[in-house]
Parts: structure tokens; C-alpha cells; sequence
């Protein structure tokens, strides 16, 4: 059941000196956005499945996405939803009284172009911790880089923690291993809820950087963006796997485990 896979992944959130969770929606046929031919936001989940996503957030120290997606939808990555769905209320306003603690915010954003009059960065401005991790390649404090360094200022300027990590082997992307174990280290998030988009799923997935996955399946067809890892000969697999029905949609959860001897099959 649903209230099983909370609850699972508020134990290993609570017990676990370093726990990565991969949560995201897609469509039967595994898209996860349009595609290019229209910027339209495509929303996937159901009312129900969008109170776990919000429960889930509620038991880890820190929600993180990619650039793409900061700029793509300009989310607020907050926990608005009560749990279980059956008395979920309206959702709350930013502004709401009744909110509850609100789970860091991580942007990975090698060129700092996390927008800096965004939804997320104005949460900084009232206490919420939000992190953009920079590649150190393009480092945060480069005189060099006018640009970026205009760019970093203003978002330190309004309240938002940058903070540089080494570039990934290929390209200048943050390295987000690298990433993950500095905010563990300096910044206290043990426990982390990535939330996309595809280019962090595909890393995420063929890095072998999750402990689970948690992914809600709604029954459209889009014929859009898919999120497959191109993980080569690296197969990642789920374990211990529980399957639920919440509203509409299907729920999947499971523990990551990678197969090396198993090949990816080719896309012809």
C-alpha cells in the first residue's frame, strides 16, 4: 500500500547516514514532458499521488532538481499537501499560517542560472534553506566570469547558499556524487529527494547514485520526453519492490540495484 512506502521511506530517511531517493512521474509510455514541439508544463500525477509526493518530501532533509527544470516550471518544491489523500485539504498558500518545517531546496546549476526572482529563491528570503550548487570549473567567486559572478551576487544577495563542487567528467555539469556528499558533509542533508529532470534522472540512474526509486505512473500515452538512462552495459534494476494504486495512478517503489553483466538494450 501507499501508507507502506511512506512509511519505509521515512525509516530509511531517519536511520540512514546517507539516503537518495529518485522520485518522478511519467506516462505508460514513459514520458516525462512534452516534447520539443511546445513548452506547455505536463502534469502527470492525480490529487492522491501528488499528497504522497508531498508526504515523501516531508520526511527528507532536502528536495533537489536540475537547472532545466528550475527554469522550465519554476517550482516551489514545498510540502502543500496533507497526508493521507482521503482528508486532504485545499493546498496551502506560501503565505498560509499553518505551514509545516519545510525540507531544504537543492538546485544543481553549473552557470548559476537558477532565476533569481524565481518561486524557489524568494522562499530563501523568508528562512527556507536553499542551496545552488555551481561547477567549480565555473567557479562561484570567478572575477573572470562578470556574468556569473553578477548572477551568483544576486542570488546570495537574496538569501540563497551557492556553493561550487567539482564539474563532471564530461562537459562542465556539476558532478553530482561530488555534490551530494558536500551537502552531507558541510551542510548537514543526509537525506535527499531527487526529483528530475531528465538529464538528473539519466545521471542519477546511471551513476547508480539512488538507494530507491520511487515512481508514479499515470495512465496517459504522451509520446514526449522519456527519462531512460543510457547506462550502457549498467542496468539498474528495483529490488524489494512494492506496487500501489493511488487514485489513478500506479505506484512503484523499490531499492536500486545494479546488474553489470546485464546489457541495455539498443535503441534501433
Amino acid at each position: 500500500s501507499a501508507e507502506e512506502i511512506l512509511a519505509r521511506i521515512r525509516r530509511r530517511a531517519d536511520d540512514e547516514p546517507a539516503y537518495v531517493l529518485l522520485s518522478y512521474a511519467q506516462s505508460l509510455d514513459g514520458s516525462i514532458a512534452h516534447g520539443a514541439s511546445t513548452d506547455e508544463r505536463l502534469l502527470l500525477s492525480g490529487r492522491a499521488s501528488l499528497a504522497l509526493t508531498h508526504a515523501v518530501r516531508n520526511a527528507v532533509d532536502a528536495v533537489a532538481i536540475g537547472v532545466g527544470t528550475a527554469l522550465a516550471d519554476d517550482p516551489r518544491l514545498t510540502v502543500r499537501l496533507r497526508w493521507p489523500p482521503e482528508t486532504a485539504a485545499p493546498p496551502r498558500d506560501d503565505d498560509d499560517d499553518d505551514v509545516v518545517p519545510q525540507p531544504a531546496a537543492v538546485v544543481f546549476d553549473s552557470r548559476a542560472r537558477t532565476p533569481p526572482d524565481g518561486r524557489l529563491v524568494a522562499q530563501a528570503r523568508h528562512g527556507r534553506r536553499v542551496f545552488v550548487v555551481v561547477s567549480a570549473t565555473r567557479g562561484a567567486d570567478d572575477d573572470d566570469d562578470s556574468c556569473l559572478a553578477h548572477r551568483v551576487a544576486a542570488l546570495r544577495a537574496r538569501g540563497v547558499v551557492v556553493t561550487a563542487c567539482p564539474p563532471a567528467r564530461t562537459g562542465d555539469r556539476v558532478d553530482l556524487r561530488a555534490a551530494l556528499a558536500m551537502l552531507r558533509a558541510e551542510h548537514h542533508v543526509r537525506s535527499v529527494m531527487v526529483e528530475g529532470g531528465a538529464a538528473i534522472i539519466d545521471t542519477v540512474l546511471s551513476h547508480n547514485l539512488a538507494d530507491d526509486v520511487l515512481l508514479t505512473i499515470a495512465p496517459v500515452f504522451v509520446g514526449g520526453l522519456r527519462a531512460a538512462p543510457s547506462s550502457g552495459s549498467r542496468v539498474a534494476r528495483l529490488d524489494a519492490t512494492l506496487v500501489a494504486s493511488l487514485g489513478d495512478d500506479a505506484i512503484v517503489y523499490g531499492s536500486t540495484v545494479v546488474d553489470e553483466t546485464t546489457t541495455a538494450p539498443s535503441t534501433p
